[in-house]
């Protein structure tokens, strides 16, 4: 499998053109094929590990991220998603500290100014509010690992799409 990832990884750079995703994409399905062959005989599960993380980790950023190919249902799914993990990630970091930085005051005040109980037909319908909420999970997740840690989980996997600038797609 090593082999397997290193093509992934050269299969990648050679799509560079694709956006960020795309060659996320391509790779997590290459990466799933490879992973689907029988292994090579006597090839420790140590050794296997590292290529199935990669898989488990571009497939979930998959199912994460918010892409401007998607349905406008779907991306507004992911929007609401990302917004509740996020701002679950902003409220246990500001409450793990007796007095919040003030960093984390301007965050808590941007995420009051959204509106309490967002629906999907209204997401779906305001692609400004879609993208300003992308973008303030974006800034939590990145503000938040800076004074809180490095984060787990899903909120590990959005700071992971905010510290590539080249994959928060444009229209």
């Amino acid at each position: 499998m090593r082999v397997i990832r290193l093509l992934a990884l050269a299969l990648l750079a050679l799509a560079a053109p694709l956006s960020p995703w795309a060659c996320i994409a391509f790779a997590s399905d290459y990466l799933s094929r490879a992973s689907a062959t029988p292994q090579q005989p006597g090839l420790p599960d140590n050794e296997k590990m590292p290529d199935r993380d990669m898989l488990d980790t571009s497939q979930h950023i998959l199912l994460l991220y918010p892409a401007f190919d998607l349905s406008s249902r779907a991306r507004a799914e992911r929007v609401l998603s990302l917004k509740r993990i996020a701002r679950e990630r902003l409220t246990d970091c500001a409450g793990s500290s007796p007095a919040a930085p003030p960093e984390l005051a301007s965050l808590v005040s941007r995420w009051d100014q959204l509106p309490p109980r967002l629906t999907l037909p209204q997401l779906e319908q305001q692609p400004d509010l879609e993208q300003a909420i992308t973008q303030l999970v974006w800034d939590t997740e990145s503000l938040t690992a800076q004074v809180c840690g490095t984060p787990t989980g899903d909120d590990a996997l959005l700071l992971r799409m905010t510290q590539n600038p080249a994959a928060v797609e444009q229209e």
